[in-house]
Formats: C-alpha cells, structure tokens, sequence
C-alpha cells in the first residue's frame, strides 16, 4: 500500500484540451525529455511568477536564492531566472556543484559542508525559491516561496494540500499578508499553455533527464526516484503496441 498522495502511473490517459495545457513536442527532444518536462516546467514557471512582483523593477540584478538546484524543478527555475538577468545563489550536494553552475548560478553552496543559512545571510537575497522543503531558509528574505512547505520527506507530494496538515503554514502564509512578517506561499503549478510554450525555447540539452525505466520496472524507478540523488526526471517508458 503506498503513502497517499505519492501519484501514480497508468499507460493511457484522458484529458481536456480546452483546459490542459498542450504544445507539440520539437522534433529535437526525444519523448522522454518531452514526458519529463511539462510538470517541472510549468511548476519553475510558476515559481518565477510568484517571486516576480515581489522584485524592486529599479534593481538592475535582484539577487535570488534557489534551494535544491539540482532537483527537477530547481534546474529549470535556474535557467528562467538567469534568463531574467537575476544574481543567482543555489544549493546542492557536492558533486552537483560544476552542474549547477553550468545551469547559469553565480554562487552555488554544498549545503553537505557549508551552512545554508549563513551563506543567504551573506548574499541578502530578495527572495527564496524552495525546491526542497524545510523550514531553516525562512524569514531570510522578505519574499519566501516554496514547492514543498515545511516537509522534508518523500513520502508524500508537496505544493499546497500540505497547508491541510500544516497550521503554522497557514498562520505564517496569513500573516504574511497582512505585513506581519515577510510573504510566503507554498504553490502548485499553474497550468497555463503559454507558460509551456516558453519551454519549447530550451535547446534539449537543457532538459535533463536523470534515467528511463520500462513499464515494468516501476520498482525500479521508484527506488531511484527515493534515493534523493536524481539529477532531473526519473522518466517511466510506456511500451509501443
């Protein structure tokens, strides 16, 4: 019996065109990069949204903070933030630094030997983007917005149904409002087709996938999936026929 809310895998599915968002896969990517971009994209995309506003427009370089560069949706909030022109500090184990870096990071913290929170102390960020979870990072910038919330297990998918098990969230997400506090949100993606169609733009050596399993080596990917240390999307192969 698996956790609620880990998701599932099926091999056909149904969907709305008039409410999904739907653009036609280049003929560059191959269809694992395909299948694995649209949910990471899109929650990157939505990432990018929710800190924007938040941005002085008379900074020439907002300085921003990315935590989790080498998770599946870090790498893709890196890239559309160095689009932007932002100064970019990221966190990742050691042997994801030279890769996160590459994505287009200024400064890139091992949080294995370095203190998170140290380092944001020092780099004053204008804004958090979570892609990992936890709580050490917050009220550390006066924008804080997280994929994750306060969890930091597996178990269970993020965005904001873990404000249902979480009241400190909601009270901080509350106050936050009001100018009790810095702003925090904790998100789910926002579907919107012209937030894909901004993907179609990557070169697909910019979508990462970590491995490809077949069908019938679910266990398998998921085990890699739960390891922690995949770099990019842990992609599950629909057999042809």
């Amino acid at each position: 019996m698996l956790p609620l809310l880990t998701g599932t895998l099926q091999q056909t599915i149904q969907f709305a065109p008039s409410s999904a968002a739907i653009a036609l896969k280049p003929p560059q990517w191959t269809f694992p990069q395909a299948a694995s971009l649209p949910l990471v994209f899109l929650t990157a995309r939505t990432c990018i949204a929710a800190v924007t506003p938040y941005l002085s427009p008379t900074s020439p370089q907002p300085h921003v903070a990315i935590l989790g560069g080498s998770s599946a949706t870090g790498i893709y909030t890196i890239q559309l933030a160095r689009k932007k022109g932002w100064t970019i500090l990221s966190t990742c184990s050691n042997r994801n630094t030279a890769f996160v870096h590459s994505l287009g990071a200024d400064t890139v913290v091992d949080y294995t030997s370095s203190s998170v929170p140290d380092a944001l102390r020092a780099f004053k960020p204008d804004a958090i983007i979570d892609c990992v979870g936890g709580t050490v990072c917050l009220g550390l910038a006066p924008r804080y917005v997280t994929i994750a919330g306060d969890k930091t297990s597996r178990a269970n998918m993020g965005g904001a149904a873990t404000y249902l098990w979480n009241p400190r969230m909601v009270l901080r997400s509350l106050l936050g409002k009001v100018g009790l506090g810095g702003s925090y949100d904790c998100v789910n993606l926002e579907v919107k087709g012209r937030f894909l169609e901004e993907a179609l733009g990557l070169d697909a050596g910019g979508i990462v996938v970590d491995s490809v399993f077949g069908f019938g080596e679910v266990k398998e990917a998921f085990a890699r999936l739960n390891t922690g240390r995949a770099r990019g999307k842990v992609v599950v192969s629909v057999d042809e026929g």
